[in-house]
């Protein structure tokens, strides 16, 4: 009887670490699926797509028409992507097989049969906007914002606008879209529109609030009302003159006031205790340009703002000391929002790393700066003249993907496409005349593939175990 349990406990051991092997090989495969899409740029009629592993090993071919843009969908489980001319489709990439979402009709104004939108050639723009509950996209020509779900069901234009010039923007709860336009007398005009059922619209409530992770702000100049999350009541600030606004809302009961100094792209800085109003001036134009983005960390203020020739990182004591100087002329900041699983541009979000793109005399240079450091890190450098970068930050926020084109290395630009390690900086090419288009955030933790390796391990050495 003995005998049957020790042998029953080594088979199951033994299909244990045989199933863990399996699903190490799956995960590996799964984890690295923040696949990077990209086209072979030269010649142009010989566009190739893949989904690539981190390492630059080709994972899949895709169709050699698959266009030069996309966007995954939050599952992971499809792509968006454009083909010229023709339309935007979504692509599984489980069945490998494409859906269209909207097709592009030649003839500006025709409807297409098989969705019934009108949709004009050569106005779909490099980006589409899911919305904050994750259930759908707006996306804008032109002239019209329209909708649909995250798995390309249900377009539908929810908004037509008399002239060109239309922007769309999500409400909170990811039902409402604020769309803003040029109406025919060149006047700009808002609309809030439910994307579910677009004949239902409405104007902007007229004291139009935006929200922070401490409460709303409501601006209605010469006097702003706030509403704290933890407060039934809101306040109401009191500001010396018209020219002072709310730049950030930093702490529970502390706000960055900005006073905009007449005839000039400058500002004064003060912190606001919102009980007792009292202004403390923290920067002044000799330090700070245009505030952009702010936070703080510890005993420090951070500001990134507008100082030409680009943008410039500052931290200032909140004890009243100087200023000091992190990294200037920026171009671009980044994140890792493990919340999203996206990488994102940072916008003042309380984080511990940032990642910052430096335009470094022509070049492109990636620093890694850990609040609270005294410098940034550099990562890496480009060897020569290079355009803008696109970088994207891996799930396992160990590789950073850094995607540029090279200046001056013969005709035409280059583009290369580089893994950074975030710790020590190492770079490697993993391709040339290859650009980013979209990366999946796709990292599988569901089984811890160690334990249960262990698990297997250990039952197969007590079924095999014989006590002599």
């Amino acid at each position: 009887m003995i005998f049957m349990i020790r042998k029953v406990i080594m088979v199951v051991g033994l299909c244990t670490v045989i199933v863990s092997g399996i699903l190490f090989v799956l995960r590996q495969e799964r984890s690295a699926a923040y696949f990077i899409l990209s086209q072979q740029r030269k010649p142009p009629a010989f566009l190739s797509q893949q989904l690539r592993l981190p390492d630059g090993r080709v994972y899949r071919h895709l169709s050699p028409d698959f266009g030069d843009f996309a966007a995954w969908s939050p599952d992971i489980d499809a792509i968006f992507h454009q083909r010229a001319d023709d339309g935007l489709y979504i692509y599984d990439i489980h069945q490998r097989t494409d859906h269209l979402v909207v097709k592009i009709d030649a003839q500006a104004g025709a409807i297409d049969a098989q969705t019934g939108v009108s949709f004009a050639p050569n106005t779909f723009p490099p980006d589409i906007f899911l919305s904050p509950d994750g259930t759908g996209y707006l996306f804008v020509t032109e002239t019209s914002v329209y909708h649909f779900d995250t798995h390309g069901d249900n377009v539908r234009e929810i908004f037509t606008s008399p002239t060109n010039g239309v922007y769309a923007m999500w409400e909170e709860d990811g039902r409402w879209a604020i769309v803003s336009y040029v109406d025919a007398d060149f006047v700009r005009q808002f609309q809030r529109i439910n994307v579910r059922n677009p004949s239902w619209k409405e104007a902007p409530r007229l004291n139009f609030q935006f929200s922070t992770p401490f409460g709303l702000i409501e601006p209605n100049l010469p006097v702003w009302r706030i509403y704290p999350h933890d407060s039934e009541e809101s306040i109401e600030l009191q500001f010396p003159e018209g020219t002072f606004y709310i730049s950030e809302w930093l702490a529970d009961d502390l706000l960055l006031v900005a006073e905009q100094i007449e005839f000039s792209t400058l500002r004064n800085l003060y912190l606001m205790n919102i009980h007792t109003q009292e202004l403390t001036e923290v920067a002044h134009p000799d330090d700070v340009g245009t505030a952009m983005e702010s936070t703080l960390k510890g005993d420090n203020l951070y500001l990134y703002y507008a100082k030409q020739p680009g943008f410039a990182l500052y931290e200032i004591p909140m004890d009243g000391g100087a200023p000091r100087l992190i990294i200037r002329n920026c171009t671009d900041v980044f994140f890792f929002d493990s919340k999203a699983q996206r990488t994102r541009r940072w916008a003042g979000e309380p984080v511990d790393t940032i990642f910052i793109v430096v335009n470094d005399e022509g070049g492109r240079s990636l620093y890694r700066y850990d609040f609270g450091e005294y410098r940034a890190q550099l990562l890496y450098s480009t060897p020569g003249l290079a355009s803008q970068s696109n970088i994207y930050l891996g799930p396992d926020q160990r590789l950073l993907f850094m995607s540029y084109e090279g200046i001056g290395t013969g005709p035409g630009y280059r583009h290369h496409l580089m893994t950074v390690d975030i710790n020590d900086g190492s770079a490697t090419e993993i391709a040339q005349d290859q650009s980013i288009n979209a990366v999946s955030p796709l990292i599988d933790r569901a089984v811890n593939v160690e334990v249960l390796v262990m698990a297997g391990i250990l039952l197969s050495g007590i079924g095999l175990y014989r006590k002599r």
